[in-house]
This record gives C-alpha cells, sequence and structure tokens, in this order.
C-alpha cells in the first residue's frame, strides 16, 4: 500500500495531528502556568519541536522510501529497531485512548449527552479504523480538506476575538514575575506539541527533498498559531477568567459576535470536532503501522480490527476509572518528550557517527 505524501499534506498531518483538543486547553494552560508572558514559552517550545520534527524529516529523506522500523535496523539493530518501535506503539495505544476518552466527553457535554459512552467509543474507533486501513496516503488527502476548513475557520475566529477584545486584557506581554516562573511552567508545555513522531511513519521520496525546512516552518506556524488562540481568549474573557473556565476558548467565542452566526460556539465546535477526529485518525493510524511492521505475518484488514479492539476496550476500561485523564496528564509530556525530542535526537546522532565513520574507513 503507497505511503508517500507531498510537503503540503505534511503540513496538513502535522497541525492537525500536534493541534488535536490543544486550541482548547492552551488558553488555560498558558494561563495559568505563565501568564500574559507565556507566548515567549510558546514561541520557544514550537522551536525546539521544529527542530525535533527536522530531525525525523532529516531521517526519513537520509533513508528514502523507508520508514522508522526498516532504517532503524541500520542504525541500530534488529533488536534495538524493536525496542523503539514498540515504544511508540505503546505510546500510541496510551495516547490514542486518552483522546478517544476526552473525545467522548466532549461530545457528551456539547453534543450528545443522552448517548451512551461506550456506544460514541464504538462508533468512533470503527470509523477511525476504516479510515486508517486505507493507509497513510488517503489519509494525507483527508488532512488537507479537514486542514483547511479547521484553519480558515480558527484563524477568522480569532482575528474577531483580537478585534473585539480589550487591549488592555493582554497586556503586560512580559512580566518579570511571571518569567520567574517559566521554570515550573516548562513540562506543561511540551504536551502542547505532542505528535511530531507521527512523522516516523512516513517513507519519504524524492519529493520531499525541503521537508527539512517545511516541518520547522510548520511548527513555528502552529506557534504562532496558539499565541493568536491564547491572547484572543485573554481579550475577551481576562486574564482570571481565562484560568477559571476549563475550556476558556469556547467560553470566548460564546461572547464573539459575528453577524452571520446566531452561535458562534457551536459554530466552532461543529468545525473544531474536525481537528479532534483528525486527531484519533493519525493515533490509530500510526498505531496500526507499527503494529503492521511488528507484525508482518498478519494482514492488515486483520491487524485493523485487533487495533480497533484493544483501543476500544482500554478506552472503555479508562473510563471507568476515577482521575484516569489526571493521571495522562502528568505522564503525558515526558512520553512526548522522549518519543518527540530524545530518541530522534539519538537517532540522527548515530547515524552521522555512522555516516563520519563509514566515510573514514573509505578514506583509509
Amino acid at each position: 500500500m503507497a505511503n508517500s505524501v507531498t510537503n503540503g499534506q505534511m503540513f496538513f498531518i502535522l497541525v492537525l495531528t500536534v493541534s488535536s483538543y490543544t486550541t482548547i486547553d492552551i488558553p488555560k494552560i498558558v494561563a495559568q502556568t505563565a501568564g500574559r508572558s507565556g507566548w515567549m514559552l510558546i514561541l520557544a517550545f514550537a522551536l525546539v519541536f521544529g527542530l525535533a520534527a527536522s530531525m525525523i524529516v532529516w531521517l526519513n529523506n537520509h533513508f528514502q522510501g523507508k520508514v522508522l522500523f526498516d532504517y532503524g535496523q541500520e542504525i541500530i539493530g534488529m533488536v534495538g529497531s524493536r525496542v523503539i518501535v514498540i515504544y511508540y506503539l505503546l505510546m500510541f495505544i496510551l495516547v490514542g485512548a486518552y483522546l478517544k476518552i476526552r473525545l467522548v466527553n466532549f461530545l457528551s457535554s456539547n453534543f450528545l449527552p443522552k448517548t451512551p459512552q461506550a456506544a460514541m467509543l464504538a462508533i468512533c474507533v470503527a470509523l477511525f479504523g476504516f479510515v486508517s486501513y486505507h493507509g497513510v496516503t488517503n489519509v494525507a488527502r483527508l488532512f488537507v480538506l479537514f486542514g483547511t476548513l479547521f484553519l480558515i475557520t480558527t484563524i477568522a475566529l480569532v482575528t474577531v476575538m483580537l478585534s473585539q477584545g480589550m487591549s488592555f486584557n493582554m497586556e503586560s506581554f512580559v512580566n518579570p514575575d511571571e518569567i520567574k516562573e517559566f521554570p515550573s511552567a516548562l513540562i506543561h508545555f511540551v504536551f502542547l506539541f505532542r505528535g511530531i513522531s507521527v512523522l516516523f511513519i512516513i517513507p519519504f521520496t524524492q519529493a520531499n527533498r525541503r521537508a527539512e525546512l517545511a516541518s520547522f516552518g510548520t511548527l513555528a506556524f502552529i506557534g504562532v498559531l496558539y499565541i493568536m488562540i491564547v491572547e484572543g481568549t485573554i481579550s475577551i474573557l481576562g486574564i482570571n477568567n481565562t484560568i477559571l473556565y476549563s475550556d476558556s476558548f469556547i467560553e470566548a467565542t460564546k461572547v464573539t459576535n459575528i453577524p452571520i452566526i446566531e452561535r458562534t460556539d457551536i459554530f466552532y465546535l461543529t468545525v473544531g470536532l474536525m481537528s479532534l477526529f483528525a486527531g484519533m485518525i493519525i493515533v490509530f493510524l500510526g498505531t496500526l503501522e507499527f503494529a503492521c511492521r511488528l507484525f508482518p505475518q498478519i494482514s492488515r484488514l486483520i491487524m485493523t480490527i485487533i487495533t480497533s479492539v484493544i483501543l476500544y476496550a482500554l478506552s472503555v476500561l479508562a473510563l471507568g476509572i476515577n482521575n484516569v485523564t489526571e493521571v495522562m496528564d502528568k505522564i503525558a509530556p515526558y512520553l512526548t518528550l522522549v518519543g518527540s525530542v530524545i530518541i530522534p535526537a539519538i537517532l540522527v546522532a548515530l547515524t552521522k557517527i555512522r555516516k563520519l565513520g563509514g566515510s573514514t574507513e573509505g578514506g583509509t
């Protein structure tokens, strides 16, 4: 099954994967941990994760036509490659269950309060499995549509919010007292840029020659988008109310006036579901791709069914556990840091050492 993407499709994959649910969460997280000066941390993390994404893309370009499971064997051997792929597989399963819980809670709160959550999970898992079965290329084409609508709606709405909000709510942009709290806020910003490790499941071709720069630019763009969302929310609600509300961005949209739209919040929630669904799809796809590599003797269809059953069972089980989302909120940043930054950096370093060693041997 063909699994190549263009740089443009990669842009939408990264935008929708990284921003899944984050657009709703980020104003409260930033306001609560870093205050009005949080934009600096957003920008810094966008650049750091932009470099991390570039490292993954560099690996994919260095071993064109291959994915992590394949070229990992050339870098660290069969056993090391399997260990890393198993880590990503387990990470994707955990994050997949976590995001599905958040999705059904979101649907229950805003759209389907009387529908059993287990039934919603079954429908969602079946839908995501069906889409993921058709491979990276088809998912990427779908993401172009989802991503275009999502970005147009989000940017337009935030622009209106900034124009209608109170500028004094955003002052001051640089507060020394808030900057002193940055060290304790760092871990909370890591999970805002989760998901770039999904690039490991995409084999690159000659068409992706400039993908390193494209991936770095995409993360920088996401950082600017996050800043707009945070500043737009604070300008409408003020810093204290932004901290008070769990879904402060949605609360801010309720009081944003767009003449042709009666309920701005419902309109955005409807479009925003695209980002949530996209996040679920890409996590399912990542789980499926890693599983198919580890167990090549099992057909893709059977593996899709197995993955669906596992994700559904874990999600239903997690629904019955108190504070499960709070626990995941605590451990997910560390999973992201290892999977998105540390492992790619180690693989890039080993590849360059291996290449340098080969050049030295050739010279002698």
